[in-house]
């Protein structure tokens, strides 16, 4: 058996190696903006960045003021949200899930709103668009703008409409772990209009030569990650601190720019994607199919699979249930995230985050996923479920 990480690019090396004669003949990145809002159905403007959270931050830092100095975020989020909204100069202030396995309670939400707030972060989690429309007219009346977080979706619907395109902007990454994989990088699409001193941080005019030996590297450090699922044991804590002091662990490369090449591989992947989509879908639904409970799809809503979420009646133990799978190497865990966004607020007072983050599961759905090993995994979580 080989081993299975929770996400899986379609692309590799020999991928990579036939788009450089191309890249030497096209220039800059501007290709893939295009592609990608064409993509999403957007009239928008397109900003690429080296990643995501620099584009969120570059927004933030585009439409402050005085007054308002306060953004919402749930939760259950990235932590890097909450870095690149404190990196702008702004507050965090956080709000609990509707319940553990996911949506938002919008009437609570919009009590929230004041003259400070300045903007709602919205998270479309492991590729499952939430209707955020019932807060787009209580936002728009009390002038707090919507950004919607497509860091985890990427061509999910809401009511017929690509996520994306319902609030006032919105965010998309591109690193290892996301719907398109391009070694790092982030978009940012403004759908409202053009705010004043938004700077693209990706380099257009990255040299190719460069950013194939960081594609390569990035590659090279996933390859190293991947081999490493099923040693859960002792030797191999000991090995990894032993790596570590010496200088020899594989260190994820961060992007430099984004350029041509870049640009390329995400066309590239954009064309396959619809393909890819479907496969990840039916495998998440196969988990639904099995009577696991999984991450709430509302109605009207369409989506586009990264993972899938899978949460227990009452508790799992979680760190036990990862090893186990873990040894069959099949990466299963609390990865998405294992802890809250901390701010003023006590647990008590985040109930359904709290238990979203202890106790749920990634479970991978991509592409080189097979029916024994999804059907390992679910029987694996059923059997937990009845302990």
């Amino acid at each position: 058996m080989k081993n299975r990480d929770t996400v899986e690019e379609y692309w590799d090396l020999q991928v990579l190696q036939s788009l450089l004669p191309k890249a030497a003949h096209v220039t800059g990145n501007q290709s893939f903006s295009r592609a990608l809002l064409e993509y999403l159905e957007s009239s928008g403007t397109l900003h690429l960045f080296t990643g995501a959270r620099f584009a969120l931050e570059s927004y933030l830092n585009a439409v402050k003021s005085k007054e308002r100095h306060t953004v919402l975020i749930s939760s259950f989020n990235c932590p890097v949200v909450a870095e690149a909204v404190e990196r702008a100069g702004l507050k965090v202030e956080t709000f609990d899930l509707a319940s553990p396995c996911g949506g938002f309670d919008w009437e609570l939400l919009a009590k929230r709103f004041s003259r400070q707030i300045l903007a709602v972060v919205i998270p479309h989690l492991f590729g499952v668009p939430v209707d955020l429309r019932p807060i787009l007219h209580p936002a728009r009346a009390s002038g707090v703008l919507v950004i919607e977080d497509c860091a985890h979706t990427l061509g999910g619907r809401i009511g017929g409409k690509i996520a994306g395109n319902w609030g006032n902007a919105a965010i998309f990454s591109f690193n290892y772990d996301k719907p398109i994989s391009l070694g790092g990088g982030g978009a940012l699409l403004i759908n409202d209009g053009q705010p004043a001193a938004i700077t693209d941080s990706a380099l257009c005019n990255y040299p190719i030569q460069e950013e194939a030996a960081e594609l390569a590297l990035f590659l090279d450090y996933l390859a190293d990650r991947r081999a490493r699922i099923n040693k859960v044991g002792y030797l191999n804590r000991i090995s990894e601190r032993i790596l570590s002091k010496i200088g020899r662990r594989n260190i994820l490369p961060e992007a430099q720019g984004f350029g041509t090449l870049r640009a390329l591989l995400g066309i590239w992947q954009l064309e396959r994607y619809p393909e890819i989509l479907a496969i990840r879908n039916q495998n998440a639904d196969r988990y639904i199919s099995a009577g696991l409970r999984t991450w709430q799809v509302e109605p009207e809503i369409t989506p586009a699979y990264l993972k899938q979420k899978a949460l227990p009646v009452s508790t799992w133990d979680v760190k036990a249930l990862s090893k186990s799978l873990k040894r069959r190497g099949l990466r299963v865990g609390a990865f998405n995230w294992p802890t809250i966004i901390s701010d003023s607020l006590p647990e008590l007072q985040r109930p359904n985050a709290t238990f979203a983050a202890t106790h749920g599961l990634d479970l991978p759905v991509h592409g080189n996923m097979t029916d024994m090993e999804t059907t390992d995994i679910i029987n694996t979580l059923r059997l937990s479920d009845r302990l």
